[in-house]
């Protein structure tokens, strides 16, 4: 479908519903707020960083679920772009790890140090 095309007035929200021809919507715009046929809604606010990370992780999985499914469309290539992903974060995952454990060499070398 269409995208939405919403209008933003003095605080308030509204969603054209009406036919996406330039007359219509040029018509739209330029009639009273009353006359737009359209309930008024507040505008919300906007998201704080936590909300968007949760979202777009959200959006992330079900466009990983869906290259996964067994749908036509994507086929095996799907399941492939899928696996590369795991594997990229499982790797990330691990240097991030590796990063913040301390190494048993540097300790080992340490230990020796400190008995001579």
């Amino acid at each position: 479908g269409f995208p939405v095309l919403l209008y933003l007035h003095r605080g308030d929200m509204y969603r054209y519903k009406g036919k996406r021809h330039y007359e219509p919507i040029r018509e739209w715009l330029g009639s009273t707020t009353a006359a737009k046929g359209a309930q008024a809604q507040p505008i919300p606010p906007p998201l704080d960083m936590l909300q968007e990370f949760k979202m777009t992780l959200n959006m992330a999985y079900k466009e990983l679920s869906d290259l996964a499914s067994n749908h036509p469309k994507h086929g095996f290539a799907g399941k492939g772009v899928v696996a590369l992903i795991v594997v990229f974060f499982g790797l990330l995952t691990s240097m991030v790890v590796m990063c913040f454990l301390p190494s048993s060499s540097s300790s080992s070398s340490n230990n020796k140090s400190k008995r001579e």
